[in-house]
């Protein structure tokens, strides 16, 4: 007499199994879904900033429009060494628009400065000790970053500076640097995820940073640090 397969042990049985394994499978993928979208290891190697202690007190109109959403922070004189400890794990581009009649970019990476003042060569300084000397307008683009990125980021910029490069105001390397070709390069090539295009000139480096740079924050110091409230607020040799 026939019997029919599909009501057989045999054939409950496999049926079962493939049920089993399914729902394993699909149990197995959704764990998998469930643990990559938790943000704990994103978190990890995500650095912020605290900018709540340099907030100024106001921020006028044309300030709030030329920040385009950033935030700002002022670090008046008696604040640097503060500012300089609280940013300790943060990369920060700095545009001095009086320096000369083509300004200056230099960078602090961590605790301290780099730049290429002129054909003297590459110069590093303790960001501290550097500032104290700052005292017409000058602002800094901040990037907050790992203190494993901060580590990199000196090491390269030791080696750049320890180099010999020389000094070229229309430079862009690889020998001669202008003040923001030396900056820009080395970022380009070691932190790209800071979307710092190269450039020779440090007004057109600081004008493409404050309008459409990846930057976190902008810091002002010397004078523009007391005119963060005034209405008519201008970023020198920027707008």
């Amino acid at each position: 007499m026939h019997t029919s397969y599909s009501r057989s042990p045999l054939r409950l049985s496999l049926l079962g199994l493939l049920v089993l394994l399914g729902l394993g499978s699909q149990a197995e993928a959704q764990r998998v879904v469930q643990k990559a979208a938790k943000p704990g290891a994103v978190v990890a190697k995500t650095a912020k900033l605290n900018t709540t202690a340099f907030h100024p007190a106001s921020v006028g109109t044309s300030l709030k429009t030329s920040l385009r959403g950033k935030q700002v922070m002022v670090a008046p004189k008696a604040k640097v060494g503060e500012y300089a400890k609280a940013m300790q794990n943060s990369v920060e581009i700095m545009f001095q628009p009086n320096a000369s009649s083509y300004g200056h970019i230099l960078v602090r990476v961590g605790g301290r400065m780099y730049d290429m003042p002129g054909p003297s060569g590459a110069r590093r300084q303790n960001f501290t000790d550097a500032m104290r000397w700052v005292n017409s307008h000058a602002y800094g683009f901040v990037y907050a970053r790992t203190p494993a990125q901060i580590e990199t980021l000196q090491r390269e910029f030791e080696a750049m500076a320890n180099a010999g490069h020389g000094f070229s105001i229309a430079g862009t390397g690889p020998t001669k640097f202008s003040c923001a070709g030396f900056i820009t390069a080395a970022l380009r090539d070691h932190a790209p995820d800071l979307k710092v295009g190269l450039s020779a000139g440090a007004i057109s480096a600081a004008r493409q940073l404050l309008r459409s740079g990846s930057h976190d924050a902008v810091t002002l110091y010397g004078s523009a640090a007391g005119e963060a409230g005034k209405a008519d607020f201008q970023f020198l040799k920027l707008q």
